[in-house]
Order: structure tokens, then C-alpha cells, then sequence
């Protein structure tokens, strides 16, 4: 299992922590996805616990209208 995933928000990236739900990068080009996740992937990140103060955005959660809450 790795933890990190790429997710696609429009024409941009996210990368996202799998065993948290936290974002940890965004606003993404698909490029900068790929390297980023996978350095991630390979060591260069919290190994899937990153503190939440490191991290833009905590969550991913949706309103009644799908938006972010």
C-alpha cells in the first residue's frame, strides 16, 4: 500500500495522504504530481502521518451542495 495518491481537481492536482484523508499538496500540474507523490512515496515525506500544522488543507470534507465544507 503506499501512502500517497495523486487525485484530479479540474485541470489540477492533489496529492493525498491515504491512511488520513489529508491534503498535502495542491493546485498541482500533473507533472509536479507524479514527482512529488512519488518522492513521497519513497521516504521524502511522514511516511503517512504528516502533522497537521505542516499541511494546507485537513480533511477532505463536502457540504450538502459538494463543496468544500
Amino acid at each position: 500500500m503506499v501512502n500517497y495518491k495523486i487525485q484530479q481537481v479540474g485541470n489540477l492536482y492533489e496529492i493525498i495522504e491515504t491512511q488520513t484523508g489529508n491534503i498535502i499538496a495542491g493546485n498541482l500540474d500533473q507533472q509536479q504530481a507524479k514527482t512529488t507523490c512519488r518522492h513521497l512515496n519513497f521516504g521524502g515525506g511522514f511516511d503517512g502521518h504528516t502533522p497537521e500544522f505542516f499541511l494546507q488543507k485537513s480533511k477532505i470534507s463536502y457540504s450538502e451542495e459538494g463543496f468544500f465544507a
